[in-house]
């Protein structure tokens, strides 16, 4: 069963890509703007994963009416390749699996 939203004359293009959204878990707390020009829709905003970044703009292309998807959605944490490990930079807090130098 497709989970596919139409267009129905009710809705906008911007409310059914908000609502899309802002009805799935995965994007609670998280800081995305919808903006629509015609049949193409840009996201701007914040999330903290790649994973949730690629899952709005999937949402969005599912929705009937929409040519394309522009995502501008910046990701707030690093992806440690090396280690498999998700970190975010704190301060003067040394990120996940690095070593500082000291000179004495």
């Amino acid at each position: 069963m497709s989970n596919k939203h139409y267009v129905d004359g009710q809705h906008s293009l911007h409310e059914l890509a908000h609502d899309a959204i802002i009805s799935n878990s995965y994007f609670f707390g998280q800081k995305i703007r919808v903006d629509v020009r015609g049949e193409d829709v840009i996201l701007r905003g914040s999330v903290n994963t790649y994973y949730q970044k690629q899952l709005a703009q999937e949402m969005v292309l599912e929705i009937d009416g929409v040519h394309s998807v522009q995502n501008e959605i910046e990701v707030n944490s690093v992806w440690n390749r090396d280690h498999g490990i998700q970190q975010k930079s704190v301060g003067r807090f040394y990120a996940v699996n690095s070593v500082p130098s000291w000179t004495f």
